[in-house]
Formats: structure tokens, C-alpha cells, sequence
């Protein structure tokens, strides 16, 4: 298995929650802590979050997870 690829299913589902939430990319940024620019670079793949931005969107996707299946 590629080594980014559990960063890259996360980003995914980042994404998708993102997108079945609503939310404009600026918002999902500002929920999860980050500049709008440095997201959107995450999720269009062009670079990857290191540790810290990891724990923020794993955080934040389990958070809202929660919030829309129960």
C-alpha cells in the first residue's frame, strides 16, 4: 500500500462529508482550524498534511460523522 494512502481516504471522506454537510470549502476550513488555501490544497491532492493537519481532519470528520449518522 502507497504510503499517503490513509491520508488519502481520509481527505476523501473529508470531502465527502463536506459536501453532504453543505459547507463551502472556506467553512469546512475554518471548523477544522486552518487557512482556507492550505485545505484546499489537501483536498485537491496537491500536497499533503503532516501530523498535526492529520489529527485535525480525523478530528473534525469524526466529529461531524457522529453528528450525521446519529
Amino acid at each position: 500500500m502507497e504510503q499517503n494512502e490513509p491520508k488519502r481516504r481520509l481527505i476523501r471522506d473529508a470531502a465527502a462529508l463536506r459536501k453532504l454537510r453543505g459547507i463551502t470549502q472556506a467553512q469546512m476550513a475554518k471548523e477544522v482550524g486552518v487557512p482556507h488555501r492550505t485545505l484546499e490544497e489537501w483536498l485537491q491532492f496537491r500536497r499533503m498534511p503532516k501530523a498535526p493537519g492529520t489529527t485535525l481532519i480525523r478530528r473534525w470528520v469524526d466529529m461531524h460523522r457522529n453528528k450525521t449518522t446519529g
